[in-house]
């Protein structure tokens, strides 16, 4: 799954905290913890920066480990060679095998004698996504669901009216057609055909009220008529009523949504909202000239169901450190307030601390609507169904026989076939 939580909002989060609640200040020598992340030279300077503030604030020296490569790989080549880090982000997709191999450091027997943490102050699907077998394995960052972003002028400029929240999604396919012209395409998913990456068809899965695996997470279910219902509506956007670019256009347009999006290439965005790569653009000294809003994802096609796919990752703790209680103490101050503040503030991700959600840090973008939309649009997330071979399952569904349909080089027949082909031994 594209690991796109900028390591950024680390940075920020903590600078000028006060906030380490209940956390241990060590008075005898000064201890050392390793921090392990994803990113490139930008985010590698800010962790820097940011792991000096721990230091700071708790006498603590933190050496930050940039993961060059396969991160995923990385990890686990320092584990099993007994030198893990002390953190590392843990994706939500991971969890469930970092946790049963024991490399997460189960977090319960903190959080119990802790008076300063409560289950309750944070979004409900942020713990659960941190969560294997009924256990929390992992402290969140922050948390953001699928939005609709949409571009005012272009709307103005074709006489089509802004997207509502009682949009379905047929609704958006209609807007999107009378919105494409030889000037710009009317929608574009967060990670279209040809995006050096799959959609994200999990929401797209739920609206068609189907799923990839069955609930006991021992069968594919992609060949499903629902299923494939959703895969050909996601396919027909580009192939079928072209309001949505395909890969050469996007690869000529900086190859991603986001950059079509500032752009002013495309009309509509629906994604995962306030990633790094779409709403910091927005909002920073690149910031486009159009004006653009945020609207709820579109209804389901019948009209009364929702779905949002969620965007976040976990701060895990090496269950073989030494230095666990410090682990979990700097964990828990990224995820609480002074670190909330600071994540929402950079327009990286919402908090997932709802004392901060609901307060006026999350509040950064010229309209005010479109943050009121982003906050209402987490009560929709829904957590997948993640499995302990979900690297693999989602490499499949990534790059497997999904990779063609994407391309229009196979039919969803075949492709939902040979899909569940691959994936059905990887969940035994």
């Amino acid at each position: 799954m594209k690991r796109v939580y900028a390591a950024i909002a680390l940075a920020l989060l903590i600078a000028g905290s006060s906030g380490f609640t209940g956390a241990r200040r060590l008075h005898a020598s000064q201890a050392t913890m390793t921090f392990y992340f994803w990113g490139g030279t930008t985010e590698y300077n800010t962790n820097v920066v940011a792991t000096q503030q721990v230091a700071q604030k708790l006498n603590v020296s933190i050496r930050n480990i940039d993961a060059q490569g396969d991160y995923e790989a990385g990890l686990l080549v320092r584990i099993a060679a007994h030198d893990g880090p002390d953190l590392f982000y843990a994706p939500d997709w991971w969890i469930p095998y970092l946790a049963s191999k024991g490399i997460l450091l189960n977090l319960d027997p903190y959080v119990a004698k802790d008076p300063a943490f409560h289950r309750k102050d944070y979004v409900p699907q942020a713990l659960q996504g941190l969560t294997y077998h009924g256990h929390l394995y992992g402290l969140p960052r922050g948390f953001s669901a699928t939005v609709l972003y949409y571009n005012k002028d272009i709307f103005d400029q074709m006489h089509v009216a802004y997207p509502s929240a009682h949009w379905t999604l047929n609704d958006m396919l209609n807007a999107a057609r009378r919105l494409t012209t030889k000037d710009h395409w009317g929608l574009m998913l967060h990670d279209g055909p040809g995006a050096n990456d799959k959609p994200s068809f999990f929401d797209f899965l739920w609206s068609f009220g189907a799923d990839y695996i069955n609930s006991a997470g021992t069968g594919c279910t992609l060949t499903s008529p629902a299923a494939r219902r959703a895969f050909q509506w996601v396919v027909d956007l580009t192939y079928k009523y072209h309001v949505q670019p395909v890969a050469a256009d996007i690869t000529a347009n900086g190859g991603w949504s986001g950059a079509l999006f500032t752009k002013g290439k495309v009309a509509m965005v629906l994604g995962a909202q306030r990633w790094f790569y779409l709403y910091a653009p927005l909002l920073g000294g690149s910031t486009p000239a159009f004006r653009w809003g945020v609207q709820l994802p579109p209804l389901a096609l019948d009209g009364k169901h929702r779905y949002a796919y969620p965007g976040y990752a976990g701060i895990g703790v090496w269950s073989g450190t030494p230095r666990r209680d410090l682990g979990y103490q700097i964990g828990k101050a990224i995820s609480q307030g002074p670190g909330q503040i600071a994540i929402a503030r950079v327009g990286i991700d919402l908090p997932a601390y709802e004392p901060v959600l609901h307060s006026n840090a999350p509040f950064i973008s010229p309209d005010k609507q479109a943050d009121t939309i982003s906050i209402a649009a987490l009560a929709y997330t829904r957590i997948p169904h993640y499995v302990v071979n979900m690297q693999r399952v989602q490499s499949a569904l990534d790059n497997g026989a999904l990779s063609k349909l994407w391309l229009n080089k196979d039919t969803v027949a075949h492709a939902t076939q040979a899909a569940c082909d691959e994936i059905n031994p990887l969940l035994k």
